[in-house]
């Protein structure tokens, strides 16, 4: 191709996505790939650094224009358990969902919000 030859160049387009964010025990933080994690939650694909541990977990859904994010949109935060092999919890994993399912209209009060520990991991999504 011609660097001159603008034509065959692909116009950046706006797009959602989810980014993935692990927040490790001393509080660093590992992205993990979406396709990493569809294999994760299908339990095709162990960590084993996780075996037998809790992680934090933010995921966000986000805007991008190119492969830039633009916008962030939505935040999960989570924690996952993994089992001896370093594969998701699946028993774990759907009493979490059920718990979080039958909470999600229960409101936090003003002094647990201020005992929240928040960990700004913005820059990591950019």
């Amino acid at each position: 191709m011609n660097p001159e030859d603008n034509s065959k160049r692909k116009t950046p387009k706006e797009c959602t996505g989810y980014r993935t964010l692990f927040i490790n025990e001393d509080d660093s933080i590992e992205k993990i790939s979406q396709a990493k994690m569809n294999k994760l939650l299908k339990g095709e694909y162990a960590i084993p650094k996780y075996a037998d541990k809790k992680v934090r977990t933010v995921q966000a859904l986000v805007e991008t224009f190119g492969n830039k994010v633009t916008s962030i949109t939505h935040l999960w935060y989570d924690k996952i358990t993994f089992n001896s092999e370093g594969k998701i919890d699946k028993d774990e994993r759907m009493q979490h969902l059920s718990l979080a399912v039958n909470s999600a209209f229960v409101s936090i009060s003003a002094e647990e919000k201020e005992n929240l520990i928040i960990i700004d991991a913005t820059q990591f999504f950019y």
